[in-house]
């Protein structure tokens, strides 16, 4: 993947798509993917546990779980993140060195100053990501919120924050047009699917 870096511009900006959340990791980014390397790095307490609803390359939608730099107060799981600056964003931009900033972030090509700015990834490109490790990522979870009764309150959580989110996109259908193409297909699928399809899919880290 091709990095896109342009401190000058970006130092103008001041951040914006910074300060909306934190940025996506991909697999590459870490030097192992194996449960207890993984576990370790998340609870340093930099990263959460998001997902996203996407296409799948069999049909129909499915909800993958992948890894972002954590936002301002936001805990370990973060399934449907809220608008947030990301943790990582300082008064000289991020934290971390163009060796160590998450591909989500390099992926981005700096155009304009307060952006919307583009994404050099595709719509597939977290579920072929992700795809192999989300029985780690739903272990660590589970792990890490391993009392059903307090695992149960998170989910509950982030159920009603999805459903906020739905509710609100709704309301804003007569404005596609001035939304990107995820938003586009977010909306699609939530009309085309009950919301006790994402229920069952976040009830599922329950199961063993």
């Amino acid at each position: 993947m091709e990095k896109h870096i342009n401190k000058e511009m970006c130092a103008k900006c001041g951040g914006a798509c910074c300060k909306q959340t934190g940025c996506m990791y991909l697999p590459q980014d870490f030097e192992s993917m194996e449960y207890d390397d993984l576990k370790s790095i998340i609870e340093e307490g930099n990263i959460s546990i998001t997902g996203q609803v996407c296409a799948s390359p069999f049909g129909g939608w499915t909800y993958v779980l992948y890894l972002k730099a954590r936002s301002e107060d936001s805990e370990i799981i973060d399934l449907f993140p809220e608008m947030k600056k990301c943790k990582m964003l300082t008064e000289n931009g991020c934290f971390y060195d163009d060796e160590k900033r998450p591909s989500g972030g390099l992926a981005v090509k700096p155009t304009k100053i307060g952006g919307p700015c583009p994404i050099d990834l595709d719509d597939g490109a977290v579920y072929r990501a992700y795809e192999d490790y989300q029985d780690v990522l739903k272990g660590i979870v589970q792990d890490l919120y391993g009392n059903p009764f307090f695992l149960k309150k998170i989910l509950e959580k982030e159920l009603k924050k999805c459903e906020e989110r739905l509710l609100l996109k709704e309301e804003n259908d007569n404005n596609l047009d001035s939304m990107d193409m995820k938003n586009k297909k977010y909306i699609e699928y939530s009309k085309k699917h009950e919301y006790q399809d994402l229920c069952d899919i976040i009830n599922s880290f329950t199961l063993t």
